[in-house]
């Protein structure tokens, strides 16, 4: 009876580890395996990991540069000139995503 009740511990602390390991970005088969090794060691060393930074929030964060920046410059610029067809007001340019002017 000891024996089935430690095997379930044991698979509760692996699929929780797994589970902690995967909303953090990491992987859920070799935490799940860490946890059912270790038990609620696996558990603990799971939950105060650090979070995996993802590739796509680097993606988005990352602001248009060279020729990108001179494209996005010319994009808005055609939106702009598209949605009005007179100017009544000149506003002041505004930055973009990386601080530099469009012209």
């Amino acid at each position: 009876m000891e024996f089935f009740i430690i095997v379930w511990f044991l698979l509760l602390c692996a699929i929780f580890s797994g589970a902690i390991a995967y909303f953090k970005n990491r992987s859920f088969l070799g935490w799940f395996l860490i946890g059912l090794l270790l038990g609620p060691f696996g558990l603990l060393v799971a939950f105060f990991r650090q979070i995996e930074p993802g590739a796509s929030s680097a993606e988005k964060s990352s602001p248009p540069q060279g020729i990108e920046f001179e494209n996005y410059c010319r994009n808005k610029a055609a939106n702009a000139k598209a949605k009005t067809t007179a100017v009544t007001e000149s506003k002041p340019k505004s930055p973009e995503p990386n601080g530099r002017f469009c012209s």
